[in-house]
């Protein structure tokens, strides 16, 4: 389908949708400017918080389901930990089992803890009926060694990883990289959380008891059938725009709603969508102190009300429950479509602001940790020590033709039907798993320019780390000032992005578009580090 056909599809639905265009006005300026800070509203003319007459009444627990914590396994230095790539079942809506795939037989697998300075094994065994790997996304190893996907198992297969780990502190998280196959993956469980460890962070004194006070949140948006089942289809709608689904998960629970102390409280959150992104506030506009990003902590604590969220990237945020439970909420992700001076707006399935999870209090009686004043050092980004720079454009390019075999579906027996399929590129290539596209010399200092001509891209580079330098031209976001592995691309992005691991050409590293189906499509591009 070409550029002009394309916008006169979306043009005349864009029409349509102007009006809920003008209602959603409000909520995107609610993710670009700030809110009235709730304790002002609260006040009364004599500037001091009225009082109820009455007593208020104990808040009630929000309708949902209790979120499942994933359970937390510790890597030791040396042990061998089995994961298995299988099918299982999982139930997403009371009553309702379905079947999934996932690690060790579950919709997402347990969440892995790395100790920096250990060398832990994990030997990935596949009992699918077809191939299947595992990408760390985050961790920073070599290409043969965790850092970029681990080498294709067919059938019945297993491999021994040895990972050892040297990185910062930080919340990473893994799933499923098999080209053509991420969207549906992702989709079926095949993802899961991790986290590093260091002593630096335990010196901090930070919220961190697993499920109580130190809370991840997966979070994922899903369509589902009558019967309970997560359905997607691969069109070329789809394809183009990425999936957005009508209902949350969060740690694979619908409706997750979550107790927490009333106290602070550290949430660790993963984008674990395939492309919707995520503008993130509270219900009652409470602020909250974002502590990190991908790669790690920032330097300090900064204060924030909202925060944008692409796939693939993390964030952790310290929030105060002391004064009772609110709601953590996202906007809708509506996005545009451009080509030369004309824009298109594509708005989201969802046309309001919608929970992600309910949070309510319980007292504990233990001691509130503190929020550090200072967090870790951040390395200095200092584009005078690039010794290259390179330029890479994310391209929406022609179409092909896809039999309805390959045109995969999350459900058994409901494949799309054949269809023309847009085909993405990086600098005018698709993707081929036998060409390296990128030469690194390893130890140095680069600088990547990411150009997003048509749309907005999340662009993330295996094995390595950078700082955002600028945004548009401008300074980087708040929430994309620390070290980062993924960044929002809108329009244009300049990185400096340091290679410290190797990658041969037996085992590359990737970069590529986070949008799971920009990727499958072919959004994606291969180096070494040497």
């Amino acid at each position: 389908m070409d550029l002009t056909r394309r916008f006169f599809l979306l043009g005349t639905t864009a029409l349509g949708l102007l009006a809920a265009e003008e209602a959603l006005a409000a909520s995107r300026r609610r993710s670009q400017g700030r809110r009235s800070s709730p304790s002002r509203s609260r006040r009364g003319r004599g500037g001091k918080a009225e009082k109820s007459a009455t007593a208020p009444e104990p808040p009630k627990k929000p309708a949902g389901q209790t979120l499942r914590i994933p359970e937390l396994v510790t890597l030791k230095d040396g042990e061998t930990y089995t994961l298995t790539v299988k099918r299982g079942e999982a139930t997403f809506m009371p009553e309702k089992p379905v079947p999934v795939t996932g690690y060790n037989g579950g919709y997402l697998g347990p969440a892995f803890k790395f100790v920096r300075g250990t060398a832990p094994v994990l030997r990935l065994v596949n009992e699918l009926d077809r191939a299947t790997n595992v990408h760390w996304h985050g961790l920073i190893a070599p290409g043969a060694a965790g850092g970029g996907p681990l080498p294709v198992l067919e059938p019945g297969a297993s491999a021994d990883i040895r990972i050892t780990v040297d990185q910062n502190a930080a919340t990473l998280w893994y799933h499923a990289q098999m080209p053509g196959w991420q969207a549906i993956d992702l989709t079926a469980g095949l993802a899961g959380l991790a986290l590093v460890e260091d002593t630096a962070a335990a010196s901090l004194g930070l919220p961190s008891d697993w499920g109580v006070d130190d809370i991840p949140l997966l979070i994922q948006d899903r369509e589902f059938d009558d019967a309970g089942n997560p359905v997607y289809a691969r069109t070329a709608d789809v394809v183009e725009h990425g999936f957005r689904g009508r209902r949350i998960l969060v740690n694979g629970t619908l409706d997750a709603v979550a107790a927490v102390p009333q106290r602070l409280v550290r949430l660790r959150i993963v984008n674990g969508s395939s492309a919707r992104v995520y503008r993130i506030y509270f219900a009652d506009e409470r602020a909250f102190k974002l502590i990190a990003t991908d790669g790690g902590f920032l330097p300090t604590p900064v204060d924030a009300d909202t925060v944008g969220i692409a796939p693939g990237e993390r964030i952790e945020i310290l929030v105060d429950f002391a004064d009772g439970g609110t709601a953590l909420m996202s906007t809708p992700d509506d996005h545009e479509l451009r080509a030369g001076t004309r824009t298109v707006k594509v708005a989201d399935v969802l046309t309001a602001p919608f929970r992600i999870c309910a949070f309510h209090t319980e007292r504990d009686g233990k001691p509130s940790a503190k929020v550090p004043a200072k967090l870790a050092p951040a390395p200095v980004a200092d584009p005078a020590s690039a010794v290259r720079r390179r330029r890479f454009v994310l391209q929406l390019g022609g179409a092909v033709a896809l039999s309805a075999s390959s045109a995969h579906s999350a459900t058994a027996g409901s494949e799309a039907a054949p269809e023309e399929m847009p085909v993405m590129a990086i600098n005018g290539k698709t993707y081929d798993p036998t060409r390296i596209d990128e030469e690194v010399a390893l130890g140095t200092t680069e600088i990547w320019d990411i150009v997003a001509p048509e749309m907005s891209y999340p662009f993330h580079l295996q094995g390595a780390q950078f700082r955002v330098l600028s945004e548009d031209g401008g300074i980087p976001k708040i929430w994309n000032r620390g070290v980062k592995d993924t960044v929002l691309v809108e329009n244009s992005t300049s990185l400096l992005v340091t290679f410290t691991k190797p990658a041969g050409r037996d085992a590359p590293y990737l970069y590529h578009c986070q949008i799971l189906e920009h990727a499958d499509a072919g959004m994606i591009g291969t180096f070494t580090v040497t």
